[in-house]
């Protein structure tokens, strides 16, 4: 297994991955809360595809630098700094919470249906994962925490019937909130360009 490690005993086979949407409703549908206690609920979030597929908003936003999608400069004060998408289906992080070191730990890659993460290689061996030392949860409320992570990305987290549900992925990116126009033109000239 290696590099992020599956469990294989909730993988769907060929046939399987053909489920109708509805189908995949009543497997979640089947799905406990993991715990009301947030920081728990994350760390069961983070490795469980199902739980994943189970406690995502129906629509997740992802918001992003406007200019990544249109043909505009970053602090162009002519466009909005932010787009905001609805995307359906769940929402799939590509960070595990690592028992093991009792860290979250960056994968890279997004669980598939039916998949639950562990460190434990196929030859029953631990295996190391970059920590994420930028890492941070964030109560914005009662209802609401916000997980900070690889200084570029966070992940909303709401409280809904009685659970907490991943509502929304930010990528920031400070050049967004350059002042325009020579310090976004400065910042610009540093950035790697496209491959």
């Amino acid at each position: 297994m290696g590099e992020g490690a599956v469990s294989g005993e909730a993988v769907p086979n060929a046939s399987a991955s053909k489920t109708s949407r509805s189908s995949l409703k009543s497997v979640t549908a089947a799905v406990a809360c993991p715990s009301a206690d947030f920081k728990e609920f994350l760390k069961a979030f983070a490795n469980d595809a199902n739980v994943q597929d189970a406690f995502s908003s129906t629509l997740v936003k992802r918001k992003y630098p406007y200019y990544w999608k249109h043909n505009s400069q970053p602090g162009d004060p002519a466009n909005p700094k932010w787009v905001i998408d609805d995307e359906p289906g769940p929402a799939r992080v590509k960070y595990r919470y690592d028992a093991l070191t009792d860290k979250f730990v960056w994968v890279g890659k997004k669980l598939k249906q039916g998949q639950h993460w562990t460190s434990i290689d196929v030859d029953e061996k631990p295996t190391s994962y970059a920590q994420l030392r930028n890492f941070r949860i964030h109560r914005v409320s009662d209802a609401q925490y916000d997980v900070e992570y690889d200084k570029g990305g966070i992940d909303t987290y709401e409280l809904k019937s009685g659970c907490w549900h991943f509502s929304q992925h930010w990528e920031l990116e400070s050049i967004v909130d350059c002042k325009w126009p020579d310090e976004c033109r400065k910042q610009r000239e540093y950035e790697t360009p496209p491959k």
